[in-house]
């Protein structure tokens, strides 16, 4: 008598990657400089390929990366990692050279004068508010500026107080039409 043996059902159950030491390697903080930033994943497991989705920028923003993954799809169960909320701050414009070109009082010569600021970083457009007279005063000239808002924070410089002196009235030429005594006749 020959023992019968049963067929037995088996398998091979799909395997999970190791997702245990994944990591996005961001930056704490990204400030915008013109140039792309790009955030990935360290620590994957060999036969992933990552497929990413927002993880590269230029400008200043908060922005919300993905990922998904290419992998053996027969012995493998489909892996997946956390998204990543990642920021590129605002710029500062360098005001370090920037100064207003005024240096002395102006003399009244009824021709107008102005003041302006000079150093100005590129991408920085000045818009003045009483820099320009021609009569004799004191005045004080403000500026905002007009400037990328989106990729960095408002640049700010304070104001100028100006002067336009009171010319000196050149008398010099003048002279009395008065020759000799006068005699009278009854006339003015």
């Amino acid at each position: 008598n020959t023992p019968v043996i049963e067929p037995i059902e088996w398998r091979i159950d799909k395997a999970d990657y190791d997702m245990s030491r994944i990591a996005w390697n961001v930056a704490d903080s990204y400030v915008y400089d013109g140039r792309a930033k790009t955030i990935s994943l360290t620590g994957l497991p060999e036969g992933l390929t990552p497929m990413y989705k927002d993880h590269s920028a230029t400008n200043a923003g908060t922005y919300s990366a993905s990922v998904s993954f290419k992998y053996d799809r027969k012995n493998y169960n489909a892996p997946s990692a956390d998204g990543c909320e990642w920021t590129i701050g605002k710029a500062d414009y360098d005001m370090s050279a920037v100064c207003w070109n005024y240096h002395d009082a102006y003399t009244y010569d009824g021709m107008m004068k102005s003041v302006e600021l000079i150093g100005l970083p590129q991408g920085v457009k000045a818009v003045y508010e009483n820099n320009a007279q021609a009569n004799a005063g004191t005045y004080i000239a403000t500026v905002s500026f007009e400037y990328d808002e989106q990729n960095y924070n408002r640049p700010s410089f304070g104001s100028c107080t100006w002067t336009i002196n009171k010319a000196d009235v050149d008398l010099s030429k003048i002279r009395w039409n008065y020759n000799a005594p006068f005699t009278y006749n009854g006339e003015e």
